[in-house]
């Protein structure tokens, strides 16, 4: 694929948003037009000129969120201009409304770690072997190489900029790099406060210290070993496991919050945890809004926040707002392939691939959705609370059963004939044309995870000791076969293969498994060196299987010894997959949706 050329690309285009995303596999610029009648919940500008090379790699270009959804990991504001660094590189600025990357500047194998700065033209960069500083003509490194460690963190005053190295902190002189004091361990993050620089130590063991690197106060931070320190005008906050403030002498108080990130703003403590973001006051945190895990905080005209899969949001008259051109933030749990490629996520949204991107619609608003597939025109939903929920092609709900009070729905099937096949952590239940739900006496009470097959004949699998059974949906009750020969260890995926045999999801010690069962029963135990737990879907496309396992795979038929294709690790938490209109589609958490020009 060629790579593209870092260029500013006015959001002027009327291409439709498939010519978009074509544009982006010829290695042009991810272009989004999109306004905020589109997916955006609060308006604000468009995200525009992204650099394909980039979100295009390994034939997958990103859709949703668009144009990217790339971990963040810090951001810098002033006024309405952002600055945004993370993952793989990811580097991009809105400077006047207007975005733009530069990836190029950086390994992409690297993230980028921390931003500081006085303003836009004088805004330093850490994470590299370098350090990296923005100035009115643009991006530049600064001095030689730190020597023995990419750096980890950037801060400063009015007057000095330091950088954390390892265990070693550097103050500018000059230049270049001057050796400001060595600590007992990695210097994770840096922050100024009470008018000294403050270093968060991790040592070997578990534990830590948040230190005054003017005059070696020290507060042992014995919770956990992975931290970071943020300020006000009045604390300095340590967090980890647990989130402490800090006076002048590193006196702690402990909160009953744990923090992730926070930033002064509007004489309030805005700030995040596991769950949101929302604002500190006497009570402690209140949460505002529920998104994927925010990692930075900043404050230009309003308070930022950024996270994970490319999360940004804005807190604009007492709310925060996405500026992105995206639909949802919830996990993608299933593709519904219909004229128009739709998608149920974990918040019960429906979401539609138009010409303008993914737009949302909502289901359930107080529920999880755990699975749904489609019904001729209509659709059917499994709560994750093991309620099945039917809707017309108006989306107009149409009925409802409740499998049982405190159920876990995982997978929903439906057979050819019309039955459903429902699997939850401990039954499993049948629905024939016309009747009702009812759980499959003959497995004794036995929980299950995926489900899948052919004609009237479905597969379970994730029944105890790694065991798997076929329903024979055509008799009444279903007639219940334990599939001989076969383990398959904590399976939630199954699949039907064209040739008459299958493919099953499973799993030996610690690494996913795919068993490719032919249909004469001879079978093939593929391992999947990847790093993730479990298989969470299996699709059979012309080429071979394309397994959602965390990150994506590709198990190519063609070739006499069943090589494995992994994908790029930045398109981690790939949970579903879909073959639409002869295209490759994977979805994930955080909204994630990725597409493939050919399966």
């Amino acid at each position: 694929m060629k790579r593209a050329l870092l260029v500013l690309v006015l959001a002027s285009s009327c291409l439709d948003f498939q010519r978009r995303v074509e544009r982006c596999f010829d290695g042009g610029a991810c272009v989004s037009s999109v306004g905020a009648d589109a997916g955006v919940d609060g308006g604000g500008p468009a995200f525009v000129p992204f650099d394909a090379g980039f979100f295009c790699t390994e034939a997958f270009c990103w859709e949703s969120p668009f144009p990217h959804g790339v971990k963040l990991d810090s951001v810098f504001a002033e006024g309405d201009d952002l600055v945004v660094a993370g993952s793989y590189g990811m580097l991009a600025e809105r400077i006047g409304g207007q975005w733009r990357s530069f990836q190029s500047q950086h390994s992409r194998e690297l993230p980028w770690r921390n931003l500081w700065g006085r303003s836009m033209t004088d805004l330093w960069l850490a994470g590299d072997a370098r350090a990296w500083h923005r100035t009115a003509t643009g991006w530049s490194a600064v001095g030689m190489s730190f020597p023995l460690a990419n750096s980890q963190s950037v801060a400063g005053s009015s007057t000095d900029t330091f950088f954390s190295a390892g265990a070693d902190v550097f103050r500018l002189d000059s230049g270049e790099w001057a050796m400001f004091v060595s600590a007992p361990g990695e210097v994770m993050s840096l922050s100024m406060a009470f008018g000294a620089l403050h270093g968060a130590i991790r040592t070997s063991a578990p534990s830590g210290s948040v230190t005054n690197l003017a005059n070696g106060t020290t507060w042992a931070f014995d919770a956990g070993s992975t931290y970071s320190l943020f300020a006000t005008s009045t604390a300095l906050f340590v967090t980890g496991e647990r989130t402490v403030q800090l006076d002048a002498t590193l006196r702690p108080q402990k909160l009953n919050d744990v923090l992730r990130a926070g930033v002064e703003a509007e004489q309030q403590l805005f700030a995040a945890n596991v769950e949101g973001v929302g604002v500190m006051g006497a009570q402690g945190f209140r949460l505002e809004r529920r998104t994927p895990l925010v990692n930075a905080m900043a404050a230009g005209r309003v308070p930022v926040a950024v996270g994970d899969h490319g999360l940004i949001l804005e807190r604009r008259d007492a709310g925060w707002v996405d500026p992105t051109p995206t639909a949802s933030r919830g996990d993608v749990v299933a593709f519904i392939e219909r004229e128009a490629l739709q998608a149920v996520t974990a918040d019960c949204e429906l979401l539609e691939r138009g010409t303008s991107g993914w737009t949302s619609r909502t289901l359930l608003p107080t529920e999880r959705c755990a699975d749904a597939v489609a019904d001729g025109p209509s659709l059917v939903v499994l709560t994750a609370g093991g309620s099945v929920v039917e809707f017309d092609a108006s989306l107009g709900q149409t009925g409802r059963e409740s499998l049982g009070s405190g159920l876990e729905g995982r997978r929903l099937w439906r057979a050819e004939s019309g039955a459903l096949v429902v699997t939850t952590a401990t039954d499993v239940f049948v629905k024939p044309p016309g009747g009702l739900f009812d759980a499959v006496r003959a497995l004794g009470g036995t929980g299950a995870w995926g489900v899948s097959g052919r004609g009237s004949i479905a597969r379970v699998c994730g029944l105890a000791q790694g065991g798997l059974a076929d329903l024979d949906l055509s008799r009444n009750p279903p007639v219940v076969t334990p599939v001989p020969l076969l383990r398959a260890d904590d399976c939630r995926a199954v699949l039907p293969l064209a040739a008459g045999g299958w493919a099953i999801a499973s799993r030996e010690q610690e690494f996913p498994h795919v068993l490719v069962v032919a249909a004469d029963g001879t079978s093939r135990n593929i391992t999947l060196n990847l790093q993730a737990t479990f298989i969470e879907d299996l699709l059979e496309t012309p080429r071979g299987i394309a397994v959602a396992s965390d990150g994506y795979a590709f198990i190519n038929a063609a070739s006499p010894a069943v090589r494995v294709e992994p994908s790029n690790a930045r398109f981690s938490e790939i949970t579903t997959l879909a073959l639409w209109k002869g295209r490759l589609f994977v979805g994930g958490q955080g909204a994630s949706i990725l597409q493939a020009p050919a399966p």
